[in-house]
């Protein structure tokens, strides 16, 4: 990870005291890919990613364990 965004709803929370500690901010991620696994074809070294947390897949390992909330109609 090389940058992590900072959004309102984190600058509120903030503001009025709302999240207890430990207090960790920011989850607009970015970065570079640092190493590729065996198999991975999609990425390579030195590509820029970003994680989008809002959209589930609906496959990957916190989607398959509802972990996230699904999006009607994604």
């Amino acid at each position: 990870m090389e940058a992590c965004g900072i959004c309102h709803t984190d600058l509120k929370k903030i503001e009025h005291n709302l999240l207890a500690p430990p207090r960790v901010y920011g989850h607009e991620t970015a970065g570079v890919v640092a190493a590729v696994g065996t198999g991975v074809a999609k990425y390579r070294l030195g590509d820029r990613v970003v994680a989008f947390h809002h959209i589930p897949c609906m496959e990957c390992f916190y989607c398959r364990r509802k972990n996230l909330r699904p999006v009607p109609g994604v």
